[in-house]
């Protein structure tokens, strides 16, 4: 069954204001996604840089506190190798005094 000469139900005439508002709405959804957009990146860069920074600081540090590990470790081993390194001398000039001593003489057998 056809009824209004073929049409099946009324078509109303768009206004202008509506069509201006949903150009605007259309703007502000876009200038959003922009805004989103923006600011997530911002924060991707921000969390880069903290990330950088803290890693550098990280670095620097480890540099610091390796260095010094190390200059007491070479201090104390200082005085290790010192101290081994007399002792190396004194048993080599010991070791010398023997060799150039003369053999000791064969005991001394009391007669039965």
């Amino acid at each position: 069954m056809v009824g209004n000469g073929g049409r099946k139900g009324k078509i109303t005439a768009v206004d202008e204001d509506y069509m201006r508002r949903q150009a605007e709405h259309q703007q502000l959804i876009d200038q959003d996604r922009q805004l989103q957009r923006f600011l997530s990146r911002e924060r991707s860069s921000a969390y880069w840089f903290a990330a950088t920074k803290w890693g550098i600081l990280g670095l620097v540090a480890g540099m610091i506190l390796g260095g010094a590990g190390m200059y007491y470790a070479s201090i104390s081993t200082i005085d290790m190798a010192q101290e081994a390194i007399s002792k190396g001398e004194i048993i080599a000039n010991l070791r010398r005094e023997n060799a150039d001593a003369p053999p000791a003489a064969p005991p001394v057998q009391p007669a039965p």
